[in-house]
This record gives structure tokens, sequence and C-alpha cells, in this order.
């Protein structure tokens, strides 16, 4: 080197500034995270860790190499939500979306966002702040509760296809109605009712609020739309199928099955699959066969359940050790609350052992009826408290 020419700084990294290219980091970046959490449910928590301040030295030396491409800042974000350093992070995800004019990192910023909401709410342990975050649907075709409507529906994988129908979709939001008017017009459409039938005046409103050309809430639809056209089905995990009988082709819809229950054969549901069963089990018992109190845990424990739904659906990611922690805390909470009519209650005062009894008022006629609902209602929840119970690491 010549005295005329300027030392070049050294990369943290080790990387070349070919290496340092920006697609070329996120990809590093994407493969990184991947081992980071794969080293943490291996309770190799030293190793993660050397793993992740590899990652933010690649992510420094990346944004300092390209400081106006918003994937660069987006992958450094990405590494500091996965090292616990949220305020970086949110700070960092807003710089790329200020220079994410091109749409180079298209919905990823959203999702990280969500992400970083999750987190921030579970850190913050406070009901409001969960309840902040968790936002339900209910589904304008089956009306099963989901989280979003962007997305194939996890139960009837319908999904709105035009601007009116996302309208119409929007507006049977926890925004909109409590989630226990939501889980009412659900059932309303599940016993067959067009949801302009359960809520009267649904085109009528939604039609408005499109009409309206400085409506935020067309501009949000309009953008949940657009990022809808980006997503393809097959991006999702189609667990209907994987949970169909290989010999008969029966789709079996219990979490703890081992045969099929319609031609006997040994089924072979792998463990996420038997939890997502679990959480979709649970998400159709609350939503037909609770009956009070309406509660804030009771809310809260609802729509966390079709959160951990919908985050195993797109991303077959089981819940975090915090997330698990925090399913057995709302559970206890909770402790006591009646089914349908009254008709019988479930205690989960102690997690690990889950009871139920039938009322003293259930008629006689109903009660082989009510005892296999309470049973089922009982057993699924009791799944999943075991299935909390567990560490990460083992599943």
């Amino acid at each position: 080197m010549t005295q005329d020419q300027p030392e070049q700084k050294r990369a943290r990294s080790g990387l070349t500034p070919e290496q340092l290219e920006p697609w070329g980091v996120f990809s590093r970046i994407e493969i990184l995270l991947g081992q980071a959490d794969a080293l943490e449910r291996l309770k190799r928590f030293k190793d993660r860790e050397r793993k992740l301040l590899w990652g933010m030295a690649v992510t420094i030396d990346g944004r300092e190499a390209h400081p106006e491409s918003p994937l660069a800042i987006f992958s450094a974000a990405k590494v500091a939500r996965a090292s616990g350093r949220l305020e970086l992070a949110s700070r960092l995800l807003s710089g790329a979306r200020k220079l994410d004019r091109d749409g180079i990192c298209g919905t990823g910023i959203d999702y990280e966002e969500n992400l970083l909401q999750r987190e921030r709410a579970v850190i913050d342990d406070s009901l409001s702040a969960l309840a902040q975050r968790l936002l339900i649907y209910a589904c304008q075709k089956c009306g099963r509760p989901i989280e979003y409507i962007s997305i194939s529906c996890t139960y009837c994988e319908w999904q709105p296809t035009t601007l009116d129908e996302m309208s119409r979709s929007g507006r049977l939001s926890r925004h909109n109605f409590s989630t226990w008017e939501l889980l009412g017009i659900g059932r309303g459409i599940v016993a067959g009712r067009k949801a302009t039938e359960v809520v009267p005046n649904l085109a009528e409103v939604a039609a408005k609020y499109m009409a309206d050309p400085k409506s935020t809430y067309r501009e949000e639809i309009e953008w949940v739309f657009r990022g809808a056209q980006q997503k393809q089905k097959d991006n999702y995990f189609c667990w209907r199928e994987a949970a169909t009988c290989e010999r008969c082709r029966s789709f079996n819809f219990r979490q703890d099955a081992n045969e099929c229950s319609k031609c006997g054969a040994l089924l072979h549901i792998p463990p996420p699959l038997r939890l997502l069963i679990c959480l979709s089990r649970l998400a159709i018992h609350f939503q037909q066969n609770f009956g009070g109190p309406e509660s804030d845990d009771c809310d809260v424990f609802i729509r966390y359940i079709i959160s951990m739904q919908s985050k195993l659906y797109r991303q077959q990611e089981t819940p975090s050790n915090s997330e698990r922690a925090k399913v057995l805390e709302l559970m206890a909470k909770i402790g006591k609350f009646w089914t349908s009519k009254e008709y019988g209650y479930i205690s989960m005062v102690d997690p690990q052992n889950i009871i139920y009894e039938l009322s003293s008022r259930l008629p006689a006629e109903l009660k082989a009826q009510e005892l296999a609902a309470l049973t089922d209602f009982r057993d699924t929840l009791q799944f999943l408290a075991n299935w909390m119970k567990r560490t990460k690491s083992l599943s």
C-alpha cells in the first residue's frame, strides 16, 4: 500500500467486500438464525451467543459497506431481535422502512415488527400488553377464529380475493367486536348462515369505508390486499393433508390419536402437528362450548391460543419457552370456567391436573352428549398443559 492510498477498514466479520453484498448477507443471516435456533433447542446457549455475535459483526460490516440498502439494515434488525436487543431492532426496522421505497424487504418488516410486539408483550408480562397485539378475526367463510385475513384460513383455506371481500373480512375483527361477539358471529356462520346475515349491516359498512377516499381503513385494506396477492397458499403448512390417514385418506382430528378412527391404520403424526391439532381443537371448543365467565384472563388466553396456532401454521414454529410459561400462567390464573349453559365446569387451577364436573342442573337426556364434550374439552386442555410444561428443546 502506498502513502497516497487510504487504509481500508478491516471488516469485523472477516468477509470481503464482495461477500458483504446485501442479498448475500441476508442469505447468510437467514441460515445463521436457523442455526442459532437449533442451538437454543439443544440448550447450547454459549454456542448460540457466539453465532449471534458473529452475525451482528456481519450485519454491521454490511451496513457500513451499503448504508443506503434497506436489506442491509433489515438483516441487522433480525439479528438484534434474536439477540434480545429489542429497542435496537425497533430502530433498525424503522430505518429499513424509510429506505425500502422499492419494496425490497416486502412484508418482512411488518412481520418482524409483529414478532417484536409479541416478545415485548411477553417481557412486559401484563394482560394489557398481550391484549394490544393479539388481534383476531372471524373467518368470513367458515366462522372460525383466525389471526390473519391476508393468508388462507387455517380451517377452510378460504381467503378474500377481492377488495370488497377483504373489506368485509376486515370488519369482522377484534377492532370492531369483542372476542365474545366475534365467537358468537362465528357460531352463526358455522351454523350455516352467511356473514352478511349474521351481521346485517356488514356489506353496507364495509362498502361505506371503502368509498371514502380519505379513509385510513381503506388504505389499510388496500395494503393488506396487496400483501395477500403476493403470498402463495403453498407457503403455509397443509396440516389437514399431513393429518390424513395414508390408507383410507380420512382426516384425524384428535391430537392424541395413534390409530385412524375409520380404518385402524397406525398414524405417523409428528409432535408439532399434534400441537397444531390441539390448538385448533381448543379454539373450536372455546367458540362452541365456553360458558363464562367472560374475564380479561379468558379473553387473552383464547386469543393467545389462536396466535400460537397461527404461528405454527405459518412458520412451523412451536411456542418459545417464554410463551409456554405464559400459557401455564394464564391457565392457572383463569382457574375455573363453565361450559355452555353452565352444564359443567372445568378447573385449571393446577394445569398438570385439570379436572371437570357436571352440573346437577344438567337434563338427563343431555348427559351423554355433554359428558363427551366436557371430557374432550378437558383432555385437549390437558394435552396443551402437558406440552407447555416441556422445554422447547424437546419439541
